[in-house]
């Protein structure tokens, strides 16, 4: 019998290679590498706001990987009982059965987790480029140019979606993902939608990439505060939330709308000031009513 390796384990050995040249094995190493520079606890909150008024919040907490995003038309979240959603004044409520992206709302705040989201699918990744003067380039394939479903989960949940975008086989859209030395996210570009370019907000936290203005279709979304609570969950629960919000929904009603100038058709939260337009129409018609009233009046003591 000869010392040569065994034909099973060979076979065992010649997949191993094979996966670890695949470029997802490698990307997989680098989100590894960023996630280690990331806090053990804590929790950072971030608020963003654009010129017409539009508020996004969004939270997300190290040990346990809880979040929220509320962006005014929703509020979407995980805590320790699961996921949850919903649209205020309505109470939010859990969502049984979550698509593995569900965390994809965090990407345009702080768009380290799209890596993080993309390394627990390396078939996704088809390549990882060095760029010249440090950083990488890297080409996903994901269904319509986002993390959010998997294959099978778009075919189960709109299965005529995937037949309109001509099947299982077109509805993957190549994303362009640029990677600093750092491991930080300088862009991303689905093809579809406008390209994500980041600015970075230097120091919430140490290590955890936060940006300054988000990009894309939210682009004017600025950073207006953003705080790290490096000793616990800073009430990360769906009631805290759902109190939180509430609170600053009507913190918010009672402020003056912004002129509705709209970049789109995006308009204020609020809605257009429509009782400072109709003040003037209505006193004016009050006084030509009351004139009138007066007129006829003269004229039937008069007769």
């Amino acid at each position: 019998m000869g010392h040569g390796l065994h034909p099973a384990l060979a076979a065992v050995f010649m997949v191993v290679a094979e996966c670890l040249a695949q470029p997802g094995a490698d990307f997989a190493r680098l989100a590894r590498e960023m996630e280690a520079k990331w806090p053990t606890s804590g929790v950072v909150t971030a608020r963003y706001q654009d010129d017409v008024g539009n508020v996004h919040a969004v939270a997300f907490e190290f040990a346990h990987s809880w979040w929220y995003r509320d962006d005014r038309s929703g509020v979407a979240g995980v805590d320790a009982d699961g996921a949850y959603w919903g649209a205020p004044p309505r109470p939010l409520s859990r969502v049984p059965d979550v698509q593995t992206g569900y965390d994809f709302r965090l990407d345009p705040y702080f768009p380290q987790m799209l890596v993080r989201g993309v390394a627990s699918r390396p078939d996704r990744v088809k390549s990882l480029t060095a760029r010249e003067g440090g950083g990488w380039t890297v080409e996903l394939s994901l269904p319509r140019g986002s993390r959010e479903f998997t294959l099978a989960e778009l075919q189960a949940l709109s299965p005529v979606e995937v037949e309109r975008r001509g099947g299982p086989e077109k509805i993957f859209t190549t994303v362009t993902l640029v990677l600093d030395s750092s491991l930080r996210v300088r862009s991303v570009n689905n093809g579809e939608e406008p390209e994500m370019v980041y600015t970075d907000a230097e120091g919430y936290p140490p290590g955890f990439q936060v940006v300054s203005e988000c990009g894309g279709w939210l682009k004017g979304m600025k950073l207006a505060s953003c705080t790290f609570d490096p000793s616990g969950r800073s009430g990360l629960a769906m009631g805290d939330v759902e109190a939180r919000i509430r609170d600053s929904r009507a913190h918010g009603a009672k402020q003056t709308p912004v002129t509705p100038v709209v970049k789109g058709n995006v308009i204020p939260i609020g809605g257009p000031p429509r009782a400072s337009r109709s003040t003037p129409w209505l006193v004016g018609g009050v006084v030509v009513l009351l004139l009138g009233v007066a007129l006829w009046l003269r004229r039937r003591t008069a007769a």
